[in-house]
């Protein structure tokens, strides 16, 4: 009974310290948009004028 105490206790406190750490860090999203972007236009896609 005394294990099964401390481990609940423990499945709480490292659900909870995870949350925060979680919510503490920022997520790195960049968002490019482009007008008129042809699939054509990326060197990746052929293009030889311009690299990307």
């Amino acid at each position: 009974m005394r294990n099964h105490i401390f481990n609940s206790l423990l499945t709480v406190a490292t659900i909870t310290y995870s949350g925060n750490l979680a919510a503490q860090q920022k997520p790195n999203v960049i968002f490019i948009y482009a007008d008129d972007l042809g699939k054509g236009l990326l060197s990746a896609y052929g293009q030889k004028q311009y690299t990307t």
